[in-house]
């Protein structure tokens, strides 16, 4: 079973406003290098971090999940999250309340999604690969903690009923 990710309207509305600062930065770099008011050096430095940030952050962005007979698979463009059924320890549905009032200690906050490694006081540190903060699940294996946000009611059902 498959499902593929979707983001909220803050997502979409950071994303694209990320994208548009982006191209106005650019277009008056371009603009400034012909008058020599601005070192080629310095064009070339800020596309460099702005393609690389870039392209880590849509690489690492989750595209969508599936379940599998031993594994639930997050898939991301530049490699797969994979959960082995037999490291999960505790599934349940929890509510974005439980999330307010965290810290992103290496994430996205709504560029291309919410993923990364966040810290919540009521659930500690976890990895968060969702696209909205509905349908909340959250993957508790041995080791780690994975919070998912399904679109659909029947793949959240699939999901908490994994064991």
């Amino acid at each position: 079973m498959k499902e593929k990710l979707s983001l909220d309207t803050m997502a979409k509305v950071l994303t694209g406003l990320v994208f548009a600062i982006l191209i106005s930065i650019a277009y008056f770099m371009l603009r400034d290098l012909n008058g020599d008011e601005i070192p080629l050096t310095a064009v070339v430095l800020v596309f460099g971090f702005f393609f690389i940030t870039l392209g880590i952050a849509w690489g690492l962005h989750p595209v969508s999940y599936e379940i599998e007979s031993d594994a639930l698979i997050i898939h991301r463009p530049f490699g797969d999250v994979k959960i082995e059924k037999k490291n999960i320890v505790n599934i349940e549905s929890i509510d974005s309340a439980k999330l307010r009032f965290g810290v992103r200690l290496f994430a996205s906050g709504g560029f291309f999604g919410y993923f990364g490694i966040y810290r919540s006081n009521s659930i500690g540190n976890y990895y968060r690969y969702t696209g909205h903060s509905k349908n909340l699940v959250m993957i508790e294996t041995d080791k780690k903690r994975y919070v998912i946000s399904p679109d659909s009611d029947e793949f959240a059902k699939a999901v908490l009923s994994i064991s």
